[in-house]
């Protein structure tokens, strides 16, 4: 279970790393991004500070539990933080692809599959 943890640990690291990594170098595509969502310029450098922060913290949290605990409390402000900046800017109404219920309950396990009415149970 310990190399499963690791190696999906590993993997989000690695993700949160590339992307800090695209923000340090400030492509076009990102600062038109982030000016659309409202993203002052000013806070780039806490975003990026944060995304390798947290990337460290999963990291080290496999060795010491509390790190970890406390990185993935970060990233998922983090990550709130900036589900806030995108449904802000959309405006977040009845037709947002986030508000529709058919889409969360997809997205989570041990809801009903919205395409099949199917249902995931943990005893197979």
């Amino acid at each position: 279970m310990f190399v499963s943890l690791a190696v999906v640990t590993v993997f989000m690291s690695a993700l949160l790393l590339v992307s800090a990594g695209a923000k340090s170098l400030r492509t076009r595509h990102i600062t038109e991004q982030m000016s659309t969502l409202g993203v002052p310029q000013g806070m780039m450098a806490f975003l990026i500070g944060a995304q390798i922060a947290g990337a460290a913290g999963v990291i080290a949290g496999l060795w010491w539990g509390p790190v970890g605990i406390a990185a993935a409390i970060g990233l998922a402000l983090y990550f709130a933080g900036a589900v806030a900046f995108h449904l802000r800017v959309s405006g977040g109404g009845p037709h947002h692809g986030l508000r529709r219920p058919d889409r969360i309950a997809c997205c989570h396990p041990l809801t009903a599959d919205s395409r099949s009415g199917a249902r995931l149970d943990r005893a197979g």
